[in-house]
């Protein structure tokens, strides 16, 4: 059971049934309509106190197309009839004035009493038959057309012959569910993206390939940019410099749990102590920190005007010996790398001989603070 109609009235007054079962409805409607008989719509309003409609459905009673007329009076159809050619005979009654659409043109009739019949002929290709066909696909798919469309389409059209000879459009309406996207990712370091690689440089090629809701491939392309900040720094005489040449800086003192040097922010630091020191450099977004840099030389150039000091012996065993004409207040020993070893406070030997053999620093401080600072060589 099928049925169509809407909020208007609407009446049926003739059916006829053609010779490969196709069905034709007749009569008249008034206000807005909708003659498919299926889940689709086909509104159409009447623009006189009643309009004629001729309705067409299949041996299935599913919609094929509706033609309607009428002016402003009361326009009806009483009897539809086909022949054995398949063409259409539509006969009724029409009041004041109306337009009938043929081959030739618009026919304009005018009644000469209060209603006139009307009789009315028409072909199989009345209307020409239009329908979607809903398709899906993961890549691409080959349609009626011969063509084959790799994105979603719902414009590309195919004209058909239907058994009456007449025209049958159809209109693809195709959805592509494959689908394809760039990942783009910024790192201040080696990137381990989701293909469980891991990525030391720029890269904009490497593709991964995932299942979508739809089932169907969901290509991506990685674009990854490494912002490796430079913490290569370089030293002309106790003046240490960062390589890079816009950041932002901090400097820090190694020796002292890296503890940061307040207002110690720029390319260069000079320090006024001896100590290792490293950078920390921002940039892009990115921070990274230097390797520490040894500096021991600072209060070098007052050993001049420091009174004579020797340091001996130089190989030493086991005691160092520290002769100065001014007031010692300490002496330390360093390693190769800046960090005091031991110090001792108000002597003048010191007690190497639990020490590794090695190379190192003896740094001497007086009362006066002036330093003077002297490699010297262990030997057991």
């Amino acid at each position: 059971t099928k049925h169509f109609g809407s909020i208007g009235d609407q009446y049926l007054v003739s059916v006829d049934v053609d010779d490969n079962d196709g069905v034709y409805l007749s009569g008249y409607f008034v206000g807005n309509v909708d003659f498919d008989t299926g889940a689709g719509m086909q509104m159409q309003s009447s623009t006189g106190a009643t309009d004629v409609y001729l309705l067409k459905l299949d041996n299935s009673a599913d919609y094929q197309w509706v033609y309607t007329f009428g002016a402003g009076g009361y326009d009806k159809a009483y009897a539809v009839d086909i022949d054995i050619s398949g063409n259409i005979f539509l006969t009724g009654n029409y009041s004041n004035s109306i337009s009938f659409t043929t081959n030739s043109g618009v026919v304009n009739l005018n009644a000469n009493g209060y209603e006139d019949v009307y009789i009315q002929k028409f072909g199989q290709c009345l209307n020409t038959n239009l329908t979607e066909d809903y398709q899906t696909a993961c890549e691409s798919y080959t349609w009626i057309d011969g063509n084959t469309y790799t994105s979603s389409n719902n414009s590309a059209t195919h004209t058909l012959t239907n058994i009456y000879g007449c025209d049958s459009i159809v209109t693809l309406n195709l959805s592509i569910n494959s689908n394809s996207s760039i990942d783009t990712q910024t790192s201040c370091g080696p990137y381990t993206w989701i293909d469980g690689n891991e990525y030391s440089s720029n890269n904009n090629t490497a593709i991964h390939t995932l299942t979508n809701t739809a089932g169907c491939d969901s290509i991506i392309t990685l674009n990854l940019t490494i912002n490796n900040v430079d913490v290569g720094t370089s030293v002309n005489g106790i003046t240490i410099s960062s390589n890079t040449a816009n950041g932002q800086y901090q400097w820090l003192d190694c020796d002292n749990n890296y503890e940061v040097l307040l207002g110690e922010t720029a390319q260069s630091f000079t320090p006024d102590y001896n100590s290792s020191f490293a950078v920390e450099v921002f940039e892009s977004g990115c921070t990274d920190t230097s390797a520490c840099v040894l500096i021991t030389t600072v209060g070098i150039g007052e050993n001049e005007e420091m009174s004579q000091i020797n340091i001996f012996p130089n190989p030493a065993t086991d005691i160092i010996n520290i002769s100065c004409e001014e007031e010692i207040q300490s002496i330390s020993l360093l390693d190769i790398t800046g960090k005091t070893i031991k110090t001792i406070h108000n002597e003048s030997k010191l007690k190497v001989g639990d020490v590794s053999p090695g190379i190192y620093w003896v740094k001497v401080s007086t009362v006066s603070d002036k330093e003077n600072m002297q490699k010297i060589v262990i030997n057991h």
